[in-house]
């Protein structure tokens, strides 16, 4: 297989790099064996498990072909080896619940200068093999095409590659507490990019707001212009012509926003599109995407269902049926009243977020939804984006019904990420839901984005299931700007 090699060493190691190729360079690390199967970096205060995941015989790492390889170590997309530290911690491997996929300057902080095949220390970490490991951190300057971080052991280089396909099956090393080492050098390329190449709208929304985000080192002004751009959509009849400039100022890394007016003609059409594209960056460089393609999907659409007539959300309900996020529930309908259990959830968030999944479910991604299931497909892309680690127990439970604070929680991973731990601080965004409430970060981002504003009397009601309608609500608002 041909590896693309997007980083070498870092500036930080040259001179040890010299010292290595002269035969005296020393290992950047002093590990104490813990006898329980781990080792602690003396440097960092990392603790890490002394073999690769799938790897066993605890504390020798010799076991061997139990994985289909000569290692006995698994082989796993980035997805997949997010999650393995999910299923260590279910079972307390080797006496400690907080295992996680070390990020890339961890990753790297292991690597042994003065080695090669594999570049590591293995009197520290037997049987390593000379081969590439995921860490937890994706690669910024290509978040359209999914790509991650990964160290290659045979060598000792941070490279970066495709989360999934054919080539994607890596290895895992689990680690836990401790500090990323001040050693390496951070990943410094300063870059401006779109979050996503495509986004959708309703023509109902005012506007189409879009994200443009700051990445690398934040120090230095900086600049890039922005103009639309016809596609099949006509400026002045379908949308407003937009141009403008966007300026971060030194040390400034917030997202700042393009806002581009929608017209609204209440005919009904076709699917129309635009773009908006950066360019002339100042004091930085373009990312990828650097443009995004804007659909924008009629909110009268030709065939309304028959059941929503006088509806409160007939609205958004029409708008989902024109971004083709809801067929409705059979005969004409959209059943408005009934619940959303969970696998219908997996289909409405995924079609919104990225539309109808590539391919068929080849693999069960929980015990409980098998290929066959009709929502297979849309729940193994929730895992896929880590939308959704399941219910415990390695289910799904896509028969179970969605509450309001379970949906805030898949809603804003899809759309932003989860927010940073502690995000509700000591402010409660309704009267019941408390800061302790552990969904409280999600429904704050949800009020705050315009999502929800409740369910009246300055309540959320976050244990009342999701009706069909107010899930209308929820997905035209988060993800087609109504």
């Amino acid at each position: 297989m041909m590896r693309i090699l997007f980083s070498f060493r870092l500036p930080a190691l040259l001179a040890l790099a010299v010292l290595a190729w002269t035969g005296n360079a020393p290992a950047l690390a002093a590990y104490t064996d813990n006898g329980d199967g781990t080792v602690t970096d003396t440097t960092t205060g990392l603790m890490w498990d002394k073999c690769s995941w799938g790897q066993s015989g605890s504390t020798d790492c010799t076991a061997i072909g139990n994985a289909g390889n000569n290692y006995g170590a698994g082989a796993y997309t980035w997805q997949e080896a997010l999650m393995q530290a999910v299923t260590a911690n279910a079972s307390n491997y080797k006496g400690h619940n907080d295992w996680r996929p070390p990020n890339v300057k961890e990753l790297e902080s292991i690597v042994k200068i003065d080695a090669f095949n594999p570049a590591i220390d293995t009197a520290a970490f037997p049987n390593a093999i000379a081969d590439r490991y995921w860490s937890s951190t994706p690669y910024p300057p290509y978040p359209a095409y999914a790509w991650a971080w990964y160290v290659d052991f045979q060598g000792g280089n941070p490279l970066a590659y495709a989360q999934t396909g054919d080539f994607a099956g890596l290895f895992v090393r689990l680690v836990r507490s401790g500090q990323a080492s001040a050693t390496f050098d951070a990943i410094t390329e300063k870059l401006v990019q779109f979050p996503n190449a495509s986004v959708k709208v309703s023509e109902a929304a005012n506007n189409v707001v879009l994200k443009v985000n700051r990445s690398g080192v934040s120090g230095g002004a900086v600049s890039v212009a922005y103009a639309t751009a016809d596609g099949t959509a006509t400026a002045g009849t379908d949308y407003v012509a937009t141009a403008g400039t966007l300026n971060w100022a030194d040390g400034d890394t917030a997202a700042k926003t393009i806002s581009v007016p929608i017209v609204h003609d209440n005919v009904s059409e076709a699917a129309k599109t635009f773009s908006v594209a950066l360019s002339s960056p100042t004091g930085i460089a373009l990312g990828v995407p650097s443009s995004v393609s804007v659909t924008m999907y009629e909110n009268v659409p030709a065939v309304p269902f028959v059941d929503i007539s006088g509806n409160w959300a007939a609205s958004y309900i029409n708008a989902i049926y024109g971004a083709g996020i809801t067929t409705g529930c059979g005969g004409g309908n959209y059943c408005p009243a009934q619940s959303v259990t969970r696998g219908q959830m997996a289909a409405f968030i995924i079609r919104a977020k990225e539309g109808e999944p590539a391919s068929s479910c080849a693999t069960s991604p929980f015990s409980d939804v098998p290929i066959s299931d009709g929502f297979c497909k849309y729940v193994k892309r929730m895992m896929d984006l880590t939308i959704t680690t399941g219910c415990g127990g390695g289910n799904y439970c896509p028969n179970q019904n969605v509450t309001r604070d379970q949906i805030a929680a898949f809603i804003i991973r899809a759309v932003e990420g989860n927010p940073v731990a502690g995000y509700c601080g000591s402010t409660a965004p309704y009267s019941d839901v408390p800061a302790s409430n552990g969904f409280c970060g999600h429904i704050k981002r949800m009020a705050e984005l315009g999502i929800t504003t409740g369910c009246g009397g300055g309540n959320y009601c976050p244990s009342q299931t999701v009706t069909r309608d107010q899930m209308a609500v929820f997905l035209a608002r988060a993800f087609l700007g109504m």
